[in-house]
């Protein structure tokens, strides 16, 4: 029932023995951290845990809305792993994975780029209410980019997708929450025999 508390726990031995696994030798004895209630906005709570275990200098009542404030990265995440399927590879040497991920990065910042192009475009009513919706974005782009990167991108054909992103608009839609669902199928498909 209590809104914020530190507790201190023993490090256990499989805890010892899986950081032994990947060369951690030096566990401390025991672990520190602090547990925060917050209630959200829907009247659910959630306990987040922190190593900020200073309460004069981080409240717990800003914790709240640093919780809310992760969402972004979140949805970074998840468009990097489902909209751009950054978990799968072309090819399993590490060049070729370190090639895919970045040129899924660049994927990514380029679509986000010209989102926010895009945005900042749209007459004040629109963009109000409105955004570019960035799953079309990605798909337009991927479409593209192998032959830009033969052929240099000219600005008839630039303003020609700008035109398309401000024309596939997405509302905004602040405060919408949906529940996870119960069970989630695994998107990753089987690799393949060789």
């Amino acid at each position: 029932g209590l809104s914020d508390q530190v507790i201190t726990r023993a490090v256990g031995r499989d805890t010892r023995r899986a950081a032994r696994a990947v060369g951690v030798d030096n566990l401390p004895d025991t672990v520190t951290f602090r547990l925060i209630r917050v209630r959200l906005e829907n009247g659910s709570e959630q306990i987040l845990v922190t190593s900020l275990l200073d309460t004069e200098n981080y409240p717990a009542d800003d914790f709240a809305g640093l919780y809310h404030a992760r969402w972004s990265i979140e949805e970074a995440f998840k468009c990097l792993k489902q909209r751009l399927t950054v978990e799968q590879f072309s090819g399993e040497s590490p060049e070729a994975i370190r090639q895919d991920f970045y040129a899924k990065l660049l994927t990514a910042n380029l679509a986000e780029a010209f989102a926010h192009s895009v945005q900042q475009t749209l007459p004040e009513h629109k963009a109000g209410r409105y955004q570019p919706n960035l799953t079309y974005t990605l798909a337009r782009l991927r479409l593209r980019l192998f032959a830009w990167l033969l052929n240099p991108l000219g600005p008839d054909e630039l303003s020609t997708l700008l035109d398309l992103i401000a024309k596939t608009l997405e509302r905004k839609r602040p405060g919408r929450s949906a529940p996870r669902p119960k069970s989630r199928p695994n998107l990753k498909p089987r690799r393949q025999y060789k």
